[in-house]
């Protein structure tokens, strides 16, 4: 394969969470979407300045640090392109994060933005339990020469840190 011209291509180490939770998927999606609260769309770009948005944040009332962009429901569309066995589950995709935690990324590296929001996605398993998949940023803008390693490093464990939170709360017994 060749490049098209002024290309590089970058080889990165992809960090892939699988996490398997043995609850409900109607649950564990309830659970994302109260630990994840939405903003309303569009309302970042419309704020005066990084306290604005904070202050936007802050009001969501956020327990994990982190806001809903967006949400998509694979399972409504996918199933005409699966096989019986398989049709029937429910997929979803959040996108998600937290700017101020991003910013930290951003001044590192302005190609950071590449990789943020977040995203995961949730499967509904045969026996209605849930599989939550998603990748990490840290391998994904370890790459970046720009970047001073080791404030990127702290930037990137801040965000890796409230994801594994985030898995904790998904998983807790009562919640």
């Amino acid at each position: 394969m060749s490049l098209p011209q002024n290309t590089t291509l970058t080889p990165l180490t992809i960090h892939c969470l699988t996490i398997h939770i043995p609850l409900p998927y109607e649950t564990v999606l309830q659970r994302f979407r109260t630990l994840a609260p939405p903003l309303q769309p569009g309302i970042l770009r419309t704020q005066s300045s990084a306290e604005a948005i904070a202050q936007v944040i802050d009001d969501t009332n956020t327990t994990s640090g982190f806001v809903r962009f967006a949400e998509f429901n694979h399972g409504s569309w996918v199933h005409h392109f699966l096989s019986p066995e398989q049709g029937g589950r429910q997929i979803h995709r959040f996108i998600f994060g937290n700017p101020i935690l991003a910013a930290a990324m951003i001044q590192e590296s302005i190609y950071a933005a590449v990789h943020v929001p977040l995203d995961c996605g949730f499967v509904e398993e045969v026996d209605g339990s849930t599989t939550m998949v998603m990748v990490l940023p840290g391998g994904l803008v370890e790459g970046d020469g720009d970047a001073d390693a080791e404030r990127m490093g702290r930037a990137v464990g801040e965000v890796e840190g409230r994801v594994f939170r985030l898995v904790d709360r998904l998983q807790e017994d009562g919640v």
